[in-house]
């Protein structure tokens, strides 16, 4: 379900009841755009209140998280898109500035922990 803005608006200006009635609603909550490990603590601690009121979290990452905190994260999470830019350590060093195989530990430790995985390869027509 999609909210517009106008609906958004008109939200904040009903009663209290039917603004609980319209939140139940809401069964997934998603951390996509800016890098969620940018403000990791953030993200965890919504995602361990969602699990209890049994909302699905999902995220969308470039990839470059440490192994314990993304473990941690991963007992909360239901799924996770990471942006794989390149497939050569010479490509994430060049265009990203940035290292491959952190990313690729990263994608093996959500599919060993068996959260569902999408990977987006974005296509740079200029380089």
């Amino acid at each position: 379900m999609q909210f517009s803005l106008s609906s958004l608006s008109q939200l904040a200006s009903v009663s209290e009841s039917d603004r609980r009635d319209r939140a139940s609603l809401l069964f997934t909550i998603s951390f996509t755009y800016n890098e969620p490990v940018a403000f990791y603590e953030y993200v965890y601690d919504i995602a361990r209140a969602a699990e209890k009121k049994n909302l699905k979290i999902l995220w969308h990452s470039n990839g470059s998280i440490n192994p314990e905190p993304l473990k941690k994260l991963l007992k909360y999470t239901d799924a996770v898109t990471i942006d794989l830019k390149g497939f050569t350590e010479k490509f994430y060093r060049e265009v990203s500035a940035a290292k491959l195989e952190p990313v690729l530990k990263t994608l093996k430790i959500i599919k060993e922990k068996g959260v569902w995985l999408e990977l987006v390869n974005l296509y740079y027509s200029h380089i």
